[in-house]
């Protein structure tokens, strides 16, 4: 593993499984493309000042759980879209299909 943390969540199965229904209901259920990148995945949101705080509140969460996990977010002016890389190594980006992708790309076209 590049960054040597091991891939495993931080919290608890009960925590975890809240902390994933929370995630699928909100933050999730709201992305509108998924693009394959090089090392992961780039989910890209609507520009308004929720989702901002949304996605920011998601990366300060996930840091503490995985810190495996390298985020990169992209907070544009005007009209363009709010976008997270979620990125690793070939391991991390599996942990992040299963997580993260699979639970958003219902009726969403992979790019």
């Amino acid at each position: 593993m590049e960054n040597g943390s091991p891939i495993a969540c931080r919290l608890s199965s009960p925590d975890l499984a809240a902390r994933f229904a929370e995630i699928r209901s909100g933050l999730l259920a709201s992305v509108r493309e998924v693009e394959n990148i090089e090392a992961g995945y780039r989910l890209r949101w609507p520009n308004t000042e929720e989702t901002a705080e949304a996605v920011l509140d998601f990366v300060r969460f996930e840091r503490q759980c995985c810190p495996f996990l390298d985020f990169q977010v992209t907070l544009p002016a005007a009209a363009r879209p709010i976008a997270l890389e979620l990125t690793g190594d070939r391991e991390v980006q599996e942990f992040i299909r299963v997580a993260f992708v699979k639970n958003v790309t219902s009726g969403i076209a992979l790019s």
